[in-house]
Order: structure tokens, then sequence, then C-alpha cells
């Protein structure tokens, strides 16, 4: 079997990932907003980081019922590049922080 399979299937997420862009920003904003909408639901601080974990989570429970579900899949694809993409940025701010830390 060829890996042009699983790297088809990676690229056609990347598509969908950048059209949605068009409708929601970002996805490290839109994850940000989530992430302040649960905090004021469930009472408890969480991350943008977090919602990417917990959608996968979601993804998972559903192939549960139905393991050959092709959504489900790609969009763990999805949720696994926006939560690398979310990492990226938070370390990135984290250093940010730490240099200004740094010159008081």
């Amino acid at each position: 079997m060829s890996i042009d399979r699983y790297s088809d299937a990676i690229e056609s997420v990347a598509d969908i990932l950048r059209e949605r862009g068009k409708n929601y920003g970002t996805p490290y904003s839109n994850h940000v907003a989530i992430a302040q909408l649960w905090s004021v639901i469930l009472q408890k601080d969480i991350g943008p980081e977090q919602v990417a974990a917990c959608m996968v989570a979601v993804k998972l429970s559903r192939l549960i019922h139905e393991p050959t579900h092709d959504d489900s899949w790609a969009d763990i694809i999805g949720y696994g590049g926006i939560g690398r993409g979310i990492s990226d940025i938070e370390k990135e701010v984290g250093r940010v922080v730490s240099d200004l830390s740094e010159e008081d």
C-alpha cells in the first residue's frame, strides 16, 4: 500500500482547515474563544490546547460506535494539527513573555 494514501488524507484535511479559516478565523483564535466559553460554563480555566484535546476525545468516542466513519478520522487529524499549532504558538508566546520579564 502506497504512503500516498495516508499523506493524501492529511493534505485533504489541511485543505478543509484552510476553507474553514475563511468562515471562522484562525484555529488559534477560534479555540481561544471556545476555551473562554468553556471556562465560564465549567467554572474552571480551560486553555485552547485543552479544547483541541477534548475535541479529539469527542471524535474518538464517536469512532467507538462507528469505526469506519471517515469524517471522525479526518477531524482527529485536523484537531491534532490544530493542537500542534496551538502548542507552537503558546511556546512562542511564553518565550516572548519570558524575554520581556528578563528585561525588567
